[in-house]
């Protein structure tokens, strides 16, 4: 954020606001990730999933995301748990 605010002269209030706004949504886009990725899987395997086998590999995928790093290739580790 300091970066952001002195190299590139963004006022503290944007800076403040679209920051933590853009991580959050990059952990989204990382559970659609690793929840299509991990059905995708599966179908590959020839497992047939239940509603209820779906639905937990979505919450995990979910949770997992919370945890998964801002580095490129991050959600790669987190799809082998998931």
């Amino acid at each position: 954020m300091d970066c952001v605010k002195n190299n590139v002269g963004v006022s503290e209030e944007v800076t403040s606001f679209v920051l933590p706004l853009g991580a959050t949504i990059n952990m989204d886009g990382t559970s659609c990730y690793q929840a299509i990725a991990a059905v995708f899987i599966a179908q590959v395997f020839g497992m047939d999933l239940d509603l209820s086998q779906q639905i937990s590999i979505v919450l995990l995928a979910t949770v997992a995301s919370i945890g998964t790093p801002g580095v490129p290739g991050g959600s790669i580790v987190m799809l082998i748990i998931v």
